[in-house]
């Protein structure tokens, strides 16, 4: 090697060691930034002239982590989502034993109507059945209000979601825009990158994607089936219809559909649950109930004629099959019965009907209605649930189901985010800054100074004795 090459070796070898050591203590200052992804120095023998070049600064990432750790995220949004937002109607709908659930208050007025059998002439005993059914009709409006609040507040939280979606995707496209325009393997392109995943992290509680990195450095997304959320600079627009669904730019992906390009994990495919099938199935429960409750002491009132309304009405008029939906909001007990209203307490003894007070001792109405409470019913197969079962054990399986919903997914989250939390640790510790082994880095780094400036030093000193001998 010639006196010029070792000097430019040298000298090459002090710029890459500066390098180094700015790098490096960029990593110790950042140890504790969240989203920082250690960076480290690419290094090359130069061929022309000798020495070593700095290729670029690298980004210590993984993509396996890194995926694997976005998944659970998004898993994790999807259980999340269907607990809380049932968390009030969980709260109303009660416990078994509470004394005020719909299974209670229907228990309670079968009581009443067996104490009104071995007395149907006492008043108190009259007025504990219009109490109990009065407490029937009161649950299952509370009911139907809660869950109309669950449906309201799933739409706007899909609007909202909507809205954060589209956001991070414009700020990702004006990311991407940026990194087209900046130098790779430099210091700026590695921190962009580290808030293009700090974005793409926030992204994945949303919904699932997957991503494909350009040639410029940018990023191009998809949702797991292909359906494009962003190439290069141009966000596609998310929409969500009622009738149709979620589209990106026109590309139906609402999870759960037979064909479409859909999503199937977040917080939308989460609400799209709740709004598709979950809610729909506890309204059509609570509906079958009330309709059950019509229809059953209307046909068992003999003084009811066809379309009339029993002890229950819906909103004071007998049962209509067109009417169904919405049946539990309401229900009420019928003015025929209650004093305050202008009607008759005796008539909860004689049946709605009666146009005069009955004999005091006389039960048969009474009887019919407890015949009928004891006998199975037909229920929609809608609701889910096992038909031919007698209306109390159908509202005891309607809390049941209503309640496992809850419960399951509060199970999946307990484990997802026990496996979210370690693969974030591991993925903390893989791209993260490890202070001991960056202080040893820079006992190397200085190591490799004193190398290199010993040797500028030396071929310095030859180069003046070579001089000095002229």
């Amino acid at each position: 090697m010639s006196l010029t090459n070792a000097l430019s070796a040298g000298r090459s070898g002090l710029l890459a060691v500066s390098r180094w050591s700015e790098t490096t203590a960029g990593n110790v200052a950042n140890a504790k930034t969240q989203g920082y992804v250690r960076r480290d120095v690419g290094l090359s023998t130069n061929v022309v002239g000798g020495g070593v070049i700095v290729t670029g600064i690298t980004r210590d990432s993984d993509a396996a982590l890194t995926r694997l750790h976005r998944d659970h995220l998004a898993e994790g949004a999807t259980q999340s989502t269907i607990s809380d937002r049932l968390q009030a109607y969980a709260t109303a709908l009660g416990q078994p034993g509470d004394p005020t659930t719909l299974s209670a208050r229907l228990g309670g007025l079968q009581d009443a109507f067996v104490a009104l059998a071995s007395t149907p002439g006492s008043g108190p005993a009259q007025r504990s059945v219009l109490e109990a059914a009065e407490g029937a009709a009161a649950a299952l409006n509370g009911l139907s209000r809660q869950l109309d609040s669950a449906v309201r507040g799933v739409g706007e939280q899909i609007a909202g979601q909507v809205e954060r979606v589209e956001g991070l995707l414009s700020e990702l496209a004006a990311m991407n825009a940026r990194m087209a325009g900046t130098e790779q393997g430099t210091a700026a392109s590695a921190e962009l990158r580290d808030r293009m995943d700090g974005r793409l992290d926030a992204l994945a509680t949303s919904l699932d994607f997957q991503v494909r990195e350009r040639v410029d450095g940018g990023l191009d997304i998809f949702t797991p089936d292909g359906t494009v959320m962003l190439d290069g600079d141009d966000p596609a627009p998310l929409t969500f219809d009622p009738n149709s669904g979620l589209a990106f730019d026109g590309v139906d992906i609402t999870p759960g559909k037979a064909v479409g390009r859909g999503i199937t994990e977040g917080v939308l495919a989460g609400l799209t649950e709740l709004r598709s099938e979950i809610l729909p199935r506890f309204r059509m429960q609570l509906d079958e109930t009330a309709r059950a409750l019509v229809q059953t002491f209307a046909d068992a009132d003999p003084t009811v004629g066809a379309g009339g309304a029993g002890l229950f009405t819906d909103a004071g008029a007998g049962y209509d099959p067109a009417l169904h939906e919405g049946l539990a909001g309401r229900i009420t007990v019928n003015d025929a019965a209650r004093p305050e209203a202008g009607g008759a307490l005796w008539r909860v003894r004689d049946g709605m009907g009666a146009v005069s007070e009955g004999p005091p001792g006389d039960a048969t109405v009474v009887d019919g209605i407890l015949d009928r409470l004891a006998q199975g019913q037909v229920y929609d197969p809608a609701t889910g649930l096992q038909g031919g079962a007698p209306l109390g054990e159908f509202a005891a399986q309607l809390m049941a189901d209503q309640h496992a919903v809850r419960a399951r997914a509060d199970t999946a989250l307990e484990g997802l985010n026990t496996a979210t939390a370690a693969v974030a640790e591991s993925r903390a510790a893989r791209q993260g800054v490890d202070i001991d082994a960056e202080m040893q880095r820079l006992l190397e780094i200085e190591q490799t100074y004193a190398a290199n400036s010993k040797v500028l030093t030396t071929v310095v000193r030859m180069i003046d004795d070579l001089l000095a001998a002229i």
